[in-house]
Formats: structure tokens, sequence, C-alpha cells
């Protein structure tokens, strides 16, 4: 008896995992690693809590194809797109931060229009403004952010 209750437990514990791995966001669709449009400026405020003056968004989520660091688990998200600030705060973030051109630039959209602008990156304000458990890079062109980044 004692053991049917063990592989029972072991059953309904692997049927757990097994969802969770399969599981959504609950407002985007992940199945197939398709390539999910988003527009949510509550998205971009819980990605990016410390960014202040969001006006509207525009990003893409990309799932990638796996993850070898796990065995069990979703994978790796990278988010990428615009986020455009109030002017008052636009002008904060560009007179706070030494904004150099990016050598490094790379941004490649799929589902969004590409904006075109003279954008300037600051390796300071990535750092401050990343998400927790993210790497990636932003830039800035008058009042508007670009943004590329992913779980690491």
């Amino acid at each position: 008896m004692k053991k049917l209750k063990v592989l029972l437990c072991m059953a309904v514990a692997c049927l757990a995992l097994s969802a969770c791995a399969g599981g959504s966001t609950g407002k985007a669709d992940h199945s197939n690693d398709k390539v999910v449009l988003i527009d949510e400026v509550d998205l971009a405020k819980k990605l990016f809590p410390d960014l202040e003056g969001i006006e509207s968004t525009e990003f893409e989520q990309i799932v990638p194809a796996g993850n070898d660091r796990l065995a069990v688990g979703p994978s790796d998200y990278i988010y990428q797109g615009y986020i455009v600030l109030s002017d008052e705060m636009a002008e904060k973030y560009e007179s706070s931060y030494v904004w150099t051109e990016d050598e490094k630039y790379e941004f490649e959209v799929r589902t969004i229009t590409e904006r075109k602008g003279d954008w300037q990156y600051s390796e300071d304000f990535s750092k401050d403004y990343m998400p927790d458990g993210f790497t990636g890079r932003m830039w800035l062109d008058g009042n508007v952010i670009r943004f590329w980044i992913c779980t690491m």
C-alpha cells in the first residue's frame, strides 16, 4: 500500500512538471515557438519596473527552439521592441547618462515595423534598467527606447 502511494505521488509530480514545462504566461501563445506580437504597456512596466514615463510600447516576443541548460522547463525568452517615453523622462535619461554610437548594434524585428533613428547607447543606462534575470542592450533616440533583452 505504501509503495502504491509513493508511485501515485510520483505520477502526480511528473504530470505537474510536464504541465509547467508547456505552460504559457496567460497572455501570449508560446506553442510551436511562434513569434508573438505583444502591445501592452503593462507588460513593459513589469519587464522594466524602474523605467519611468512609459507611454506606449511595441514589441515582439521570440521563443527560441530550446535551452541547453535545463533538462525540463521553458525555453529562453527574447523580447525586443520599442518603448515610447514621456518627453520629460526622456530628457532626464538623456541628460543623466553618457550616450554614444553603438558599434555592436544588432536588432532585427520580425513582426513589427523597424523604426529608423540615431540610436545612442549607454552601458550604464542598460545596466541600470535591465530587468532582473535578463541580459541585453537598450538604445535611445529622442523619446524612444529600443531594447533587446534575453533571459540569462
